[in-house]
């Protein structure tokens, strides 16, 4: 008898009103053998004391059915036609057929990460309690101190047989808190600052970065599938936040990115977040000019004016422009009509007798154009 081993990275999480579900589909038996006899991985859910194996099976609720489908294989020869001299599949042959997206109508593939959801209501809110066999009484089993519903994932065979069943993962069924409000994204050169109103009596707070949203008014709420391939969502902050802001370092310009906010309980070992704040986006856009050339110095030769001045530290760095006016009271003009990489200019366009004035402007990659360096006068000597 062969048995689909183990669920993996079986986990859970309360998010709001709805419970998120963590596994991975067994790509082995249950005694190392691959690829799995694997038909669907099934998800109970149980509220109250943890039931044993069967009375999760027996009593619990069956949460979610997730579909496997069989491993990829090659197309069949056409028929007539058998493999080349090297054995191998013959360009000639007809190229298998795409495999549609994983989903629970077409299925999941063995080593698939998946998340399932179920929405709390009043019926995962109710305990289940257990009848007691006749003639047997009943144990009285020590609650959790806060009320839980706990969860199994085990697969199953294409013979209904079920295999090894996941550990235990419960979610607690208190109250969600507060969903945060007024949440708002602005940005500087070097980070994003994430800001929002928190709910009363709220204590800590979770940042996450999701996708855009499909075309929506700004600010709708997105809800998620009922189950799709894919990892809990993890926060961008390494720990639960006092209160806002937060701040993202990872500015790319021309980058979009979106954020929600959720508040966070902490009832004894279990977590509750809140429901997820409207989503905001914004696409920084580089309208920071680097800073102003330092220490520019004029040296005037036989054969022209030389300048020097140190080099600015910005990545985008695009150039330098070496402005000139003619003194006195002339207006300064560009020298190099587009930006220069050297922090050295040689001016051999002056003439004997007349004394100028520079300065040197830095200019980044979008075309933001710094203050004036200091300024410096030399002549043709």
């Amino acid at each position: 008898m062969t048995l689909p081993a183990r669920p993996e990275s079986f986990a859970a999480r309360r998010l709001g009103p709805v419970a998120y579900l963590q596994f991975q589909i067994p790509a082995a038996n249950a005694d190392g053998t691959t690829p799995a006899d694997i038909q669907r991985v099934d998800v109970y859910g149980f509220t109250g004391q943890p039931p044993g194996r069967e009375d999760f099976f027996k009593h619990g609720t069956l949460v979610a059915s997730v579909p496997v489908r069989k491993p990829a294989e090659e197309a069949p020869a056409p028929k007539g036609k058998g493999k080349g001299k090297s054995g191998g599949r013959p360009e000639t042959w007809p190229a298998p057929p795409a495999r549609p997206a994983p989903s629970l109508q077409s299925g999941f593939d063995q080593g698939d990460m998946v998340v399932v959801t179920e929405p709390i209501g009043q019926a995962q809110l109710a305990e289940v309690v257990i009848p007691a066999k006749p003639g047997v009484a009943a144990p009285v089993p020590e609650k959790p101190s806060t009320p839980t519903r706990f969860y199994v994932a085990v697969g199953v065979n294409r013979k209904s047989q079920k295999g090894a069943v996941s550990g235990r993962q419960g979610v607690a069924l208190a109250p969600p808190p507060p969903t945060p409000s007024d949440l708002a994204v602005t940005y500087t050169e070097t980070a994003l600052t994430i800001a929002w109103t928190p709910g009363a009596e709220t204590g800590a707070f979770n940042v996450y970065e999701v996708p855009p949203p499909p075309p929506a008014p700004e600010g709708a709420k997105i809800p998620m599938p009922s189950a799709v391939a894919g990892q809990l969502p993890v926060p961008v902050n390494l720990k639960p936040l006092p209160g806002p802001p937060f701040v993202d370092s990872r500015v790319a310009f021309g980058t979009t990115r979106c954020y929600v906010v959720r508040a966070v309980s902490v009832l004894g070992a279990q977590a509750i977040e809140s429901e997820a704040s409207p989503v905001r986006c914004v696409t920084p856009v580089d309208t920071f000019p680097p800073a102003a050339p330092a220490a520019l110095t004029a040296i005037g030769g036989a054969g022209g004016i030389s300048l020097i001045w140190e080099a600015n530290r910005e990545p985008d760095l695009g150039g330098y422009l070496v402005m000139r006016a003619t003194l006195p009271g002339g207006d300064f003009v560009p020298v190099t009509p587009t930006p220069i990489a050297q922090t050295t200019f040689h001016d051999t366009t002056v003439a004997r007798g007349t004394r100028y004035a520079y300065v040197v402007l830095a200019v980044d990659t979008a075309g933001n154009r710094s203050a004036r360096s200091n300024r410096v006068e030399e002549a043709v000597r």
